[in-house]
Parts: C-alpha cells; structure tokens; sequence
C-alpha cells in the first residue's frame, strides 16, 4: 500500500512538471466540434481515457477468473469433506479388521 502511494505520488508529480512544460493552447478537431486546449490536458486527457478503456477490456476477463476461482474453491472444500468422510470409513474398517485379527488370534468371537 505504502508502495502504491509512493508510486501515485511520483507520477502526480511528473504529470503537474509535464503540464507546465507543455502549457501551450491547441486546437483539437473532434467530428463536428472544435475547441482550443492545452496541449498537456489534451495527453493527460487522454492517457485518463486510454487507462480507463484498458480497464473496461481487461474486466471480463478478471470476473471470469474470479468465478472460476471461486468455483474451484468450492470444488475443493467438497473435495477435501470427501476426503475426509473415506478416512474416517477407512479408520473404522482399519478398526475392525484389527478386532478381527485380535479374535482370531484369540479363538473368541468378534465383536462385530
């Protein structure tokens, strides 16, 4: 976070130098309008947009990842319950076949 604030920081304070050093007004010609602005707000303005649509594109994308993250979570929770449901099926046969083995060695019958 700490990082991501020095970041921020470093590139406010290149933008507010690159304005100043690129103060001077344009026209900018867009369809049927037209309209005079500096030539730093016109690139900033648009480095604003561009970030924005590259936002917008990557979006899909990264809620698909998440739903499939979180469906593979899901997947894994139910997985493991599985998993631990065969231990314990395990344990209790493991369990009798030792009481087998103990009375048969005996000669008593099992406690079955």
């Amino acid at each position: 976070m700490r990082l991501f604030l020095v970041l921020a920081l470093l590139i406010a304070i290149a933008a507010v130098i690159f304005s100043f050093q690129n103060a001077m007004p344009i026209m900018v010609y867009l369809g049927i309008w037209n309209f005079q602005a500096s030539l730093a707000l016109v690139l900033l303005s648009t480095l604003g947009i561009g970030i924005v649509v590259g936002i917008l594109v990557s979006l899909p994308s990264a809620l698909r990842r998440s739903m499939e993250i979180s469906k593979d979570e899901r997947q894994i929770d139910q997985l493991q319950a599985d998993l631990n449901a065969q231990l314990d099926v395990v344990s209790q046969q493991q369990k009798r076949i030792d009481n087998l083995e103990r009375h048969l060695n005996t000669g008593n019958a099992p406690d079955v």
